[in-house]
């Protein structure tokens, strides 16, 4: 095996194979000051997440300085799972696995075992260097000094007022998509299609595996029904973060509905903010740009809806969402100075504990720290209160997030918004692009839809207790559209042109028809108690969450209760 001639020290070869653990920048004999938690998860290249906890390890500093922007980039790979991690890419620059690898020292010395097994104290110092296998440097070198900034899990009476603190442990990112997968029916989806969504966003941020496919299968080949702009919009994100075009799923365009929706202003209700916001994201991954009139005018449209403390509909949710939509594009004028009055509005709304309120709000919070480019040791409260923390400590032991008496639904939604929070990746990091369809292509059906406008151009709630029959098709012949998903390594689908045909490809053909959109005019009803105005949190208030779940209850004035919702709370 090549690492028999990695060193020429006594070391053995699973030894050597675990010092490749080693991030690095691309500049010679840089030197940085990282602080060291006593928790973090990594991610390897297949997209699965390792958890360390309970000792301050030279792992969690290398995480610790990626996530404070000292280094970028580096990549794990996990081929010997029995010897551990071993990076095999830092800052763009890759070591050559023929001759190349990453040397790992500890206060001057050569390291003895690898970086997840390295224990560190205050004022450590880790050294990285490039070696080539004849174990000549290389010329590249990355120094960074150790504090530790989390307290262990007993912390004395005098530093807390108590007689001791147990910490909770770290986010477990594995064991969290195995409860949503736990939860998945035989044929891929959940109890309703907006947890379905949501569970295909936290899948596609990687490590899901069969779970995964299983989703790709099932959007590729269904119609869910939809009853709002925002719907349509979720549902869009949801395909193309599973690989799907969202142009061409299953034969139907699911982006049509929300360009119909577009008044020239804004899209949606002209009195609402997020049916705009939450257009930005699918869009974006469709073909649009900001040279596009609807994405230059959407904008100025939720610019104009910012408040004066920074916020949207002083809410933290719709917040943080606008966040990281607006991130995106930032090269139009006024985004900039609006994400610096929301990240003033997050700061000052966000507790003592570290948290915003609840699970739902500070995932979604996360996402949007992670588009500004902060990271949430930046927002540590005190010792160990990160936002991170706070959203570890809503983890059940099952994997679940929220506790376990709460209902299944409410569990697997929260949990599917937790993932890609603490995986670190926003929306836009999630979802795959996908080309405008060629007028010539254009045979895929629209998406049947009673998003329909009133004669002054608003868009117009729809009554869920009416279901609106789709019109029939137009009787021609169409032809069938291959949507083929490739798996890559990380378990994403990655779309590809039916004339690639690889061996391994899901194919899926579908018959076409062109239904014609009719605008429909309805009125909203709501039941007892209910109103449009905009809860504070995905959860409305104390349980919204699990109401707004239950969409497959019959009664109509819950049906417009749960659009109520979400047509704030996406």
């Amino acid at each position: 095996m090549r690492m028999n001639n990695m060193h020429t020290r006594s070391v053995s070869l699973a030894i050597t194979l675990i010092l490749a653990l080693s991030p690095l920048v691309a500049l010679a004999d840089t030197s940085v000051s990282v602080a060291v938690p006593n928790h973090c998860t990594v991610t390897d290249t297949d997209g699965v997440a390792h958890t360390y906890s309970g000792q301050y390890l030279g792992i969690c500093a290398l995480e610790a300085a990626l996530e404070a922007g000292s280094i970028s980039g580096a990549e794990f790979s996990n081929a010997f799972p029995s010897l551990g991690l071993f990076v095999t890419s830092i800052g763009g620059t890759a070591a050559d696995p023929t001759s190349q690898y990453w040397a790992l020292y500890q206060n001057d010395g050569f390291a003895s075992v690898g970086l997840s097994q390295m224990t560190v104290a205050a004022d450590d110092t880790i050294m990285l260097e490039l070696h080539d296998f004849s174990d000549n440097y290389l010329g590249t070198r990355f120094t960074f000094t150790a504090s530790l900034i989390a307290s262990t899990p007993s912390v004395s009476a005098s530093a807390t007022g108590a007689s001791s603190l147990t910490l909770h442990d770290p986010f477990d990112i594995s064991l969290a998509l195995s409860y949503l997968a736990a939860n998945q029916s035989a044929d891929g989806s959940f109890d309703s299609s907006l947890t379905s969504d949501w569970a295909a966003i936290a899948f596609s941020s990687g490590g899901a595996g069969d779970a995964l496919k299983k989703m790709q299968v099932l959007f590729a080949s269904t119609t869910p029904e939809l009853l709002s702009v925002t719907d349509y919009e979720r549902h869009a994100m949801a395909l193309e973060a599973l690989g799907i075009d969202p142009y061409a799923a299953g034969g139907v365009d699911y982006i049509a509905p929300v360009l119909q929706a577009f008044d020239g202003t804004q899209i949606g209700n002209s009195s609402l903010v997020n049916d705009d916001i939450f257009a930005l994201f699918p869009l974006l991954h469709a073909g649009y740009a900001t040279s596009d009139g609807i994405i230059g005018n959407t904008v100025t449209f939720i610019l104009s809806k910012q408040k004066d403390n920074g916020s949207w509909e002083e809410s933290v949710d719709l917040t943080a969402a606008a966040i990281q939509a607006l991130a995106g594009v930032r090269s139009l004028s006024g985004v900039d100075a609006a994400l610096q009055k929301a990240t003033g509005y997050l700061r000052a709304e966000q507790n003592e504990d570290g948290g915003w309120g609840n699970s739902f709000t500070t995932s979604w919070v996360l996402q949007a720290l992670q588009a500004l480019g902060d990271s949430p040791y930046d927002w540590t409260k005190s010792v160990y209160q990160t936002p991170r923390y706070y959203l570890a400590t809503f983890q059940e032991r099952d994997g679940g997030v929220e506790p376990v008496a709460s209902d299944t639904a409410t569990r697997v939604w929260a949990t599917a918004y937790a993932i890609p929070a603490t995986k670190g990746k926003t929306w836009n990091d999630v979802l795959k692009s996908f080309p405008k369809p060629t007028p010539a292509a254009s045979t895929t059906a629209v998406a049947a839809s009673s998003l329909g406008r009133s004669p002054t151009g608003d868009t117009l709630g729809r009554n869920p207790s009416v279901v609106d029959e789709p019109a029939g098709p137009t009787g021609e012949a169409t032809p069938k559209i291959d949507m083929t998903l490739v798996a890559s390594s990380s378990d994403d689908a990655v779309p590809v042109s039916s004339a690639t045909e690889p061996e391994t490809a899901i194919k899926m053909e579908t018959p076409q028809a062109t239904p014609s959109i009719t605008p429909q005019l309805y009125q909203e009803e709501y039941g007892p108690g209910m109103t449009t105005e905009a809860t504070d949190s995905p959860q409305s208030a104390e349980s919204g969450a699990q109401t707004a779940a239950a969409t497959n209850a019959p009664t109509p004035w819950l049906w417009s209760s749960i659009v109520s919702l979400f047509a704030w709370l996406f």
